[in-house]
């Protein structure tokens, strides 16, 4: 039987990872976003910035997960 550092070791590697496709899914949104963004309206300048709040806020849980 796995020890209980063991398991939350493992479920917190299971969140990283998690959370690092939706960073990449989210990036690449935003990357392609950002190709138009400058001859675009201002909804999608905003939809933009949301974009990139969003990944910006999965980084930061991403780092307290490793901390």
């Amino acid at each position: 039987m796995k020890r209980d550092r063991d398991v939350w070791r493992d479920r917190a590697a299971k969140l990283e990872t998690d959370h690092n496709s939706k960073i990449e899914h989210l990036q690449q949104k935003l990357n392609d976003a950002q190709k138009i963004g400058n001859s675009c309206s201002d909804v999608m300048q905003e939809r933009l910035m949301r974009a990139a709040s969003e990944v910006g806020n999965l980084k930061a849980e991403v780092t307290k997960l490793k901390a």
